[in-house]
């Protein structure tokens, strides 16, 4: 072999060395960032799954309340029609004994 050819092999050695380190490389360098880019398309499909429940729940909680609301407010008007019937039945009882002590 003459000094060209050894120069021409050695050159050639090394650009199939630096072909096949950047390949490897690459095909590292692709594989992490299709690995973070899954990971971060993951973590968003995550919010927009908890963002839905949480939409359902708040939905939920708030009909709740407003079937809470109803009813207290049912059994307010209830207790107020009670206490007027217990102060009309009061006065009754009042007038009953004053009756009954007249006589």
């Amino acid at each position: 072999m003459t000094e060209q050819e050894k120069m021409l092999a050695i050159l050639y050695k090394a650009a199939a060395e630096g072909v096949a380190k950047l390949i490897r490389n690459g095909l590292a360098f692709t594989v992490m960032s299709m690995a973070i880019a899954g990971l971060v398309w993951g973590l968003f499909k995550m919010h927009e799954l908890h963002s839905a429940e949480m939409t359902v729940l708040k939905s939920e909680f708030k009909q709740v309340r407003h079937e809470h609301s109803m009813q207290l407010n049912e059994l307010r008007t209830e207790i107020a029609s009670c206490t007027l019937e217990r102060i009309k039945d009061a006065a009754r009882i009042a007038r009953l004994e004053a009756l009954i002590q007249k006589r």
